[in-house]
Formats: C-alpha cells, sequence, structure tokens
C-alpha cells in the first residue's frame, strides 16, 4: 500500500476530540442528488434549510455546494437562518452525508487542525456516483488551509466514534468489509490507526445493525458520553437486532469496565413500501452535539421519542437537549449524525 502522506507534514501522532469540545463550526453537505428523497425534494431541502438554521443558533454552519446552486440554498436560509451564521463553501458534492464523506478533524502535537480524508467509495461502492464525495474531505481541508492527511485505506467518520481520550469504537463489519479494504484483518486494520492516531484502546465490534446501508456504522448503535460514559440501544428480545446489540453491549462493558453505560431503545420504525431494507434504521444514537446543545432525532414516535431525549438529556446536563423531526431524513437511511460533522475549534 502506499504510505499514509500528509501537505504539510504534521507533527507525531492525533487527537481526534470528543465531541462535546468546544466546536468552531458544524458542517453539512447540501443534498444535491435528484435521485435521493423522491418524491420529497421540496420537502427535504426546505427541511436542511431549517435544521441549518436550529444549528446556527449555537455554532457557525459551514455548508458544501455547487457553487450553481448558492443562490437558491441562500434564498432558503435568509428566511431561516440567524444573519451571517451559515457560510456556503463552493465544494460540491454527490450525497448529503457529510459525516461520512467530509473530513475528520483532529489534533496533532503542536496543537494544530488537521483534517483527516480517508479514500471513499459510497460504504463499498453502494451508490453511485461518488466522485465529488470522494473530493470533499481534501477541499474541506485546502479552504480552511489546513493540513490534510490522506490516507490510504476506506473508512467513513461515522464508523469511527471517539472519546478524546485515546479510545476508539469501530465495528469488523465496516472497516474489513472486502468492498472497502479487500485483504484487511483486524490486526492490520488496528496498526493502520495506530500508525497516525494516538490510541490506548481500539474496541473492534464485530457488527452494527442489520437494515444499515453503511455496514454497521458505530454511530448508529454506540456513542460516548462525558465524562466517561457509553451509550448504546436496546432492543424487545424479538427484534431481529437484539441479539447483535446485546452482545456489542457486552463487548464494551468488557473493554470499558470503568465506563457508566446507559441505554437507549430501538425505534420501532416500519418502512415505506418498496424501501430496500425491511425497516428504518430510526437511530436515537444518531444526534448531534453542539456548542450548548444536543440535536435528538424524533420519529413522531412519543413513548420512545421522549425516552431518547429524557436520555441523553441526562448524559447532557449542561446543554439544551432539542427533538428533530427525521422522518423524512431517515427515508434515505441517515440521522442527524450521519449529514454533520463538526469542526472543534483550535
Amino acid at each position: 500500500m502506499p504510505e499514509i502522506s500528509a501537505t504539510p507534514a504534521v507533527s507525531g501522532l492525533l487527537r481526534v476530540p470528543a465531541e462535546w469540545e468546544p466546536q468552531e463550526a458544524l458542517w453539512l453537505s447540501w443534498p444535491a442528488n435528484p435521485d435521493t428523497w423522491p418524491g420529497r425534494r421540496e420537502r427535504i431541502e426546505a427541511w436542511f434549510a431549517r435544521f441549518a438554521a436550529l444549528a446556527a443558533r449555537f455554532e457557525p454552519v459551514r455548508i458544501n455546494a455547487d457553487p450553481s446552486l448558492h443562490r437558491e440554498i441562500q434564498r432558503r436560509l435568509d428566511a431561516n437562518a440567524p444573519a451571517g451564521q451559515v457560510e456556503l463553501f463552493p465544494i460540491p458534492v454527490n450525497d448529503a452525508w457529510c459525516r461520512d464523506h467530509g473530513a475528520v478533524f483532529a489534533f496533532d502535537q503542536t496543537g494544530r487542525l488537521v483534517a483527516l480524508d480517508f479514500r471513499y467509495n459510497a460504504w463499498g461502492e453502494k451508490f453511485s456516483p461518488w466522485d465529488l464525495d470522494a473530493l470533499a474531505a481534501g477541499r474541506m481541508a485546502k479552504a480552511l488551509g489546513i493540513p490534510c492527511l490522506h490516507l490510504d485505506f476506506v473508512c467513513e467518520g461515522g464508523a469511527l466514534e471517539f472519546d478524546g481520550q485515546g479510545s476508539l469504537i469501530t465495528t469488523a463489519s465496516v472497516i474489513l468489509d472486502p468492498a472497502r479494504n479487500p485483504g484487511a484483518t483486524r490486526a492490520s486494520m488496528e496498526a493502520r490507526f495506530r500508525e497516525f492516531l494516538d490510541l490506548e484502546t481500539f474496541c473492534c465490534l464485530p457488527a452494527g445493525l442489520h437494515d444499515d446501508d453503511t455496514g454497521g456504522h458505530a454511530d448508529t448503535f454506540v456513542r460516548f458520553f462525558p465524562p466517561a460514559g457509553i451509550l448504546t440501544l436496546h432492543a424487545p428480545a424479538s427484534h431481529r437486532d437484539a441479539a447483535v446489540l446485546a452482545d456489542n453491549t457486552a463487548r464494551l462493558t468488557a473493554a470499558f469496565p470503568h465506563r457508566k453505560m446507559v441505554t437507549l431503545p430501538l425505534a420501532a420504525l416500519p418502512a415505506p413500501a418498496g424501501w430496500r431494507q425491511p425497516t428504518l434504521p430510526a437511530l436515537y444514537a444518531n444526534y448531534v452535539v453542539l456548542n450548548g446543545a444536543v440535536l435528538v432525532p424524533a420519529y413522531g414516535l412519543p413513548t420512545s421519542d421522549a425516552e431518547a431525549v429524557e436520555t441523553i438529556g441526562a448524559c447532557f446536563p449542561d446543554r439544551e437537549v432539542l427533538p428533530v423531526d427525521c422522518r423524512d431524513l431517515i427515508l434515505e437511511g441517515g440521522g442527524l449524525h450521519c449529514i454533520s460533522q463538526q469542526q472543534p475549534a483550535a
């Protein structure tokens, strides 16, 4: 394999900060693909503008989009967002999942912000095209004028959960996927991550949820919370994901024996007729942490929505916890964390 390279050079091993550390901005990618959200394009673009406006109440928002779309996006933002809080970047993308194609931000040992640029192939070549998405991370780094670490293996930001103190949770179903990294082993991938990250604990769980287009991203079922807790999902015994979730929780308890473990419900949300999976991955774990707030997915399910807001709120008692209706967003298989990427404050 070609060696990891950075332009310009970075100093030492990198630390990816926890998401509850101070943030400079939240990045989004505008949903430009006309084949996504069929029959709901107007609704989803209006939804993105409202979501950007909500996030912009707490911190600046930066949006990747083809310059040809900027005027229309700005029109929508002008009706929603606080003045001067949303900035459009001339970075065209194929799809809206900024968590996965965008830069993952880290700090080097001098405290300098660095962008991680994993190879990107749309979750194992599942959804074409991805040519623009594959360039987004490097373009974000260039726009910010920061070093970009170009990595020689496939991964996505949603596959990686960091606590900011040297712990990483991921899944073998993603990083060992033959359509992503053919021939990879757990040992070889752990070694690859340790080449550039300052890691103490590398926790690689076997798999994530069944009906997940990503193949099992960590951010769909497990999240760290401060100061030393882990949120996981639980499901009724009759649910097809009950066994894998129980196994993951047991493995997490063994890997992090001194952490507080808290569970979230797995929402029961039937898929619409003709959807590509048996159920929609309505995932409360796919929340977004901002400066002073946590935005939690809601699905029009009063009991489980309320339980999720209460549970996550107890994990972030110093922040405002707001539910966000994600019933349209989830029709393309992702949540609030999937569409966003935090840029930490340097």
